[in-house]
């Protein structure tokens, strides 16, 4: 619940070690739950720039309204790149 009493959804996505935490209070979710059970390295919380190998970056929309938005060019990029290595490797 928000500070000032209106119900809202918080999502913490997690996968091997990238932590996703989307909330009102996301700094006090991870300081205080997520590092309890999974200790995270110092300086490691901030605004999200890669998640799963995914460019994440904060946008505005037409109507205003902000949001995070994902791009995986980065994560194709890297993909190609494996695929070449391993075709190399293979001749």
């Amino acid at each position: 619940m928000k500070d000032d009493g209106t119900e809202y959804w918080e999502y913490v996505l997690l996968y091997c070690d990238d932590a996703l935490v989307i909330s009102h209070r996301s700094e006090g979710a991870l300081r205080n739950e997520i590092d309890s059970c999974f200790p995270l390295k110092p300086g490691s919380i901030g605004p999200p720039k890669i998640y799963l190998g995914n460019k994440v970056s904060k946008v505005t929309m037409e109507n205003g309204v902000e949001a995070w938005a994902f791009s995986s060019g980065q994560y194709v990029q890297s993909a190609v790149s494996n695929v070449e290595i391993t075709l190399g490797k293979g001749n």
